[in-house]
């Protein structure tokens, strides 16, 4: 609406220039005729004013005279007209709504259709309302296309210290720093309440790590060991504790996808040896390659055991004198 204000206004401005430009070139045929016995040819018109008389001399035409305020009449109606005929053009062809509602889909409306469209919706909603729910909207966004998610204590860490966290995990991570009450409410309402392990235990100054898949899980497990190790996250969570009534959870833990178990904050670097689905398959496969590999090793040794043994029979019958293998066993 403000571009075509101001489009409006620019094209008004341009249209009273052009009139009074023309109106300047061509006055007679805008101005009102004057006598010639009032205005000679090749006399001068006196201007008057506040500080004086003004003389606009030059030659003027018999028939001709002051223009007077018809060029900036005819300019602003013409201005006006254009931008009444730009505004009215602008309103049909462009509807000011997404969606035709008739009045019987709005009379239908009921608390549940509301609350189902937007399960955060309530009468009567200040902007810092609506940015803290638009906020929980796109935490609960991130949880779904989660595959793992872990939430640790950054302990008071400085901006500075934030952003080299942040750094120092997997591009395809995504770190951040959150409020407790507004990742709780995430956690409660993502999924159906199946990241709700997590939201009993949240604490401290959050910070929650969001891995895509599995294939990064190692990584980030690296990564967060890394930074512990490079921060004294854990010194650092302990002084802290020392003079509060109420002790902060270094780690408050991770729950993979599809499992839906809350793994505890000491057992997360232990995921450094987590298997992925690659992982398993190609473990399958090499156990079964080892199978058929012994079982054809087996197969082949049969005949060749089978036929030494008779060569060894037909040696004794020989030796003995016997005239049948019965005589060689008994």
């Amino acid at each position: 609406m403000a571009r075509a204000a101001m489009r409006s206004l620019a094209l008004a401005a341009a249209a009273a220039a052009a009139c009074g430009l023309l109106c300047t070139l061509a006055p007679h045929a805008f101005a009102a005729p004057v006598a010639p016995r009032a205005l000679a040819p090749g006399s001068s018109v006196q201007l008057g004013g506040r500080h004086g008389a003004a003389q606009l001399a030059g030659p003027v035409a018999a028939g001709r005279g002051d223009s007077g305020l018809w060029p900036l009449a005819l300019g602003a109606l013409a201005a006006g007209a254009l931008a009444a005929a730009r505004s009215a053009g602008a309103r049909r062809g462009r509807s000011t709504v997404a969606r035709r509602v008739t009045l019987e889909d709005i009379e239908s409306l009921t608390m549940n259709d509301i609350r189902r469209i937007n399960p955060h919706w309530r009468p009567k909603c200040t902007l810092g309302t609506a940015r803290r729910a638009a906020v929980c909207e796109s935490i609960i966004a991130k949880l779904e296309s989660s595959y793992f998610v872990m939430i640790f204590n950054q302990v008071n860490a400085t901006m500075a210290e934030s952003q080299k966290i942040r750094d120092s995990f997997p591009m395809s991570v995504v770190c951040r720093r959150l409020k407790n009450g507004l990742l709780r409410k995430a956690l409660n309402d993502a999924e159906g309440g199946l990241w709700k392990p997590l939201a009993e235990k949240v604490g401290g100054y959050s910070t929650v790590v969001f891995v895509p898949d599995d294939k990064t899980l190692k990584d980030t497990v690296k990564a967060y060991k890394k930074v512990v190790k490079e921060f004294k996250l854990h010194d650092r969570c302990a002084a802290m504790n020392e003079y509060r009534d109420f002790l902060q959870p270094f780690c408050v833990g991770g729950i993979i996808r599809d499992e839906w178990e809350l793994i505890p904050g000491e057992k997360i670097p232990d995921l450094e040896n987590f298997q992925t689905k690659t992982d398993l398959i190609c473990s399958i496969a090499r156990g079964v390659k080892m199978v058929t590999q012994k079982i054809a090793v087996g197969v082949k040794q049969v005949p060749s055991k089978l036929a030494v043994g008779t060569k060894k029979v037909v040696e004794k019958m020989e030796e003995g004198g016997k005239d049948s293998v019965a005589d060689v066993v008994a």
